[in-house]
């Protein structure tokens, strides 16, 4: 029973230090962070170690997989880099590293931000199914070609409309950016409204 009992109020106390932060940067909080980011390696070394014991060791000890002793090679060999004569070993699995990261990044984000996000675009302008969803439709039609047109920088503006256009492209693009920071801020208001239900139910049982 005192564990849990230890545990909620250690939460709380933290929760309350971090909070101070609000008000000015203080002793107690440097201390809050610095223990949060000890935690943090403790469990990156602690994960780490776990992946190459499964992911590595194991399958090589008893089940002959030797070809993952390549990547551990390179893995070593970015411990070269705390050396002053054998630096440059490092650059070698570092490349690989960055190349391959890369790759993946560019897959993802060719398929996630441009192919998806084209598709969406293509929708069918049509009111057979009701008002509402046709106009929506409409509205998300014009404005990707508003914001589209709004970046062609290479002609010059020879009628009214076009500068008309090129300003409702940027009323979306403001409207998107004011949707995307509404979206994270509510996200942010939930962690918090998590805390202070943690600190009012949980710890000092003011609401169930």
């Amino acid at each position: 029973m005192l564990g849990p009992v230890f545990a909620t109020w250690m939460g709380a106390v933290l929760t309350l230090v971090v909070f101070s932060f609000l008000l000015k940067e203080n002793p107690a909080w440097r201390l809050v962070e610095h223990i949060y980011l000890g935690f943090t390696a403790a469990h990156a070394i602690s994960m780490g170690w776990a992946n190459v014991r499964n992911l590595a060791w194991t399958p090589i000890t008893t089940k002959g997989k030797y070809y993952l002793v390549i990547p551990c090679i390179l893995g070593l060999m970015l411990y070269a880099r705390f050396t002053k004569n054998y630096k440059w070993v490092s650059r070698y699995p570092m490349s690989f590293l960055i190349g391959a990261s890369t790759g993946m990044i560019l897959k993802g984000i060719i398929q996630a931000q441009f192919v998806s996000q084209v598709k969406a675009s293509m929708v069918h302008i049509s009111f057979d199914n009701g008002f509402w969803p046709g106009l929506g439709n409409l509205v998300i039609a014009v404005g990707t070609v508003a914001v589209l047109f709004y970046f062609i920088f290479s002609t010059k503006e020879k009628h009214p409309a076009e500068r008309h256009f090129r300003t409702l492209g940027r009323w979306v693009m403001m409207v998107a950016f004011g949707a995307t920071f509404g979206n994270a801020v509510m996200g942010e208001m939930t962690l918090l409204i998590g805390r202070l239900q943690f600190l009012y139910g949980d710890w000092l049982h003011l609401i169930k």
